[in-house]
């Protein structure tokens, strides 16, 4: 055989060889992606469970706190875990240029993005994001004396997106959930 002929067997011998294992790679990577997505247990973030400290009279004690678990059973490690919440605060605004005629009025109150550690495959991550009064949008939250109509209850509503990336950070996962309401506060 001459050696071009060798080196051209080589050479399609290793592109079989990447080809293969890229789709091995890709076809693992599909199969835990669908494992994780299937079972609703396996990504527990749930609005419901925020909890916090909304009373804008109070200013230096707002804070929130949301629990999740991300279980990770598929083949590959969960890479850059990121979550944001962003809190919206929907009220009814005194208008004092037009006596009787109130704006509603959506600030956004909070907006704060938070990562977490890898989670390794097998393993899960039960863990928590905080949010403390530092991580609140003073400026956009009125002041309940003069701003608010005390008549109307304040909304909060709430958007909550997690994002990581999986299997050797060729998929990129995203959840979101937008507008969850939270409660309503009167005052």
């Amino acid at each position: 055989m001459r050696t071009s002929r060798v080196f051209r067997l080589i050479m399609r011998i290793f592109l079989m060889v990447c080809t293969i294992s890229m789709s091995v790679v890709s076809f693992l990577g599909a199969m835990s992606a669908i494992l994780i997505l299937s079972n609703p247990d396996n990504i527990d973030v749930n609005g419901e469970n925020l909890e916090g400290e909304f009373d804008i009279t109070k200013p230096d004690e707002l804070n929130l706190t949301l629990p999740f678990t991300i279980k990770n059973v598929g083949f590959f490690d969960i890479e850059d875990l990121t979550i944001r919440i962003v809190l919206h605060m929907e009220y009814s605004h005194i208008n004092y240029s037009t006596p009787g005629v109130n704006e509603t009025v959506t600030e956004t109150i909070f907006d704060k993005t938070q990562s977490f550690d890898n989670i390794k495959s097998g393993d899960s991550l039960d863990d928590s994001f905080e949010g403390a009064s530092k991580h609140f949008i003073s400026e956009n939250i009125p002041d309940p004396l003069n701003e608010l109509d005390r008549t109307q209850p304040v909304k909060f509503y709430v958007d909550i997106s997690l994002s990581m990336k999986y299997s050797l950070g060729l998929l990129t996962l995203a959840v979101n959930i937008i507008d969850y309401k939270m409660q309503e506060l009167s005052f």
